[in-house]
C-alpha cells in the first residue's frame, strides 16, 4: 500500500493524509512480514496493533483504500473512502502469509462514520476474523462478531 504499517508495530495514529491517485492499495493495517523481518520480542502476534486511522482521504486508488491484515484492537473512523470499483472499500482479512511465516487473524476492529464511495462491495471481511465491528455510513450499521467459520460480506 501506499501506506504500511506492519511488522509488529503499535500504538500509531494515521491522520491527516491524502493518498490518491495510486494503483495500489491506499492505507494497510497490518501486511504480510516475512521470515527475516520478524518482530522484536513482545510484538509477535499481530502485524499492528492499537493503531488509529482518522481523517484521511483515501481516493482513486487501484485497489483497496483501507484493510486490515492481521492487525489487532485497531480503530479507523471519519475516512472517505473511493477506490477501484472491483474492489472492497474496506477489507479485514488475516496477513496473507509469506511463506515461512505464520498466519495472524484480524481482531478487534472497529470503524464508524466513514464515507465509502464505490459501485462495488464496500466492506469485505474474511473467514477467521473475530469481533469486528463496522458502523459507517451507507454499510446499515453492521455490526458482527465472526470467527473461523463464517464469512461475511456487505454489499
Amino acid at each position: 500500500g501506499a501506506l504500511t504499517i506492519k511488522a509488529g508495530s503499535r500504538n500509531i495514529l494515521v491522520s491527516g493524509n491524502a493518498v490518491t491517485g495510486i494503483s495500489t492499495n491506499g492505507i494497510v493495517v497490518g501486511g504480510r512480514t516475512g521470515p527475516k523481518l520478524r518482530p522484536r520480542s513482545g510484538f509477535e502476534g499481530f502485524e499492528a496493533a492499537d493503531v488509529r486511522v482518522f481523517g484521511n482521504r483515501i481516493e482513486n486508488v487501484g485497489k483497496v483504500p483501507l484493510a486490515f491484515l492481521g492487525a489487532r484492537n485497531s480503530q479507523a473512523w471519519s475516512n472517505l473512502l473511493s477506490g477501484s470499483p472491483g474492489s472492497p472499500t474496506l477489507m479485514v482479512t488475516d496477513n496473507l502469509p509469506v511463506q515461512g511465516s505464520r498466519r495472524i487473524q484480524s481482531s478487534d476492529i472497529r470503524t464508524w462514520d466513514n464515507r465509502h464511495v464505490t459501485t462495488g462491495k464496500k466492506v469485505r471481511i474474511d473467514p477467521g476474523a473475530v469481533n469486528i465491528a463496522i458502523d459507517d455510513s451507507g454499510t446499515n450499521r453492521w455490526n458482527m462478531v465472526t470467527g473461523p467459520d463464517v464469512a461475511a460480506f456487505k454489499p
